[in-house]
């Protein structure tokens, strides 16, 4: 056994220079959510149940698959010059 011991910190699943963004990051993402189902919330009922639901719904699905492939290309750029995360 060795006479010294070495103390080994436990290190937590974020790490502390990153743990500040994380928390914006979900801050910021969490208000958007809120923000758009506060939105979707003010629809009314007959709006839901026409036949025009299509349209309504269109600028919440566009927006969503803008933003996955934005990400999905982000990644792809970060994968390709090696800043793997």
């Amino acid at each position: 056994m060795n006479t010294r011991e070495i103390k080994v910190q436990k290190q937590g699943w974020i790490p502390k220079k990153e743990r500040i963004w994380v928390i914006v990051a979900i801050i910021i993402s969490a208000s958007i959510m809120l923000w758009e189902l506060k939105g979707l919330l003010q629809l009314s009922l007959t709006t839901l149940h026409s036949r025009q639901f299509e349209h309504t719904f269109k600028g919440f699905g566009s927006n969503a698959r803008i933003a996955l492939f934005l990400y999905l290309l982000i990644m792809c750029f970060f994968v390709l010059l090696g800043f793997v995360f």
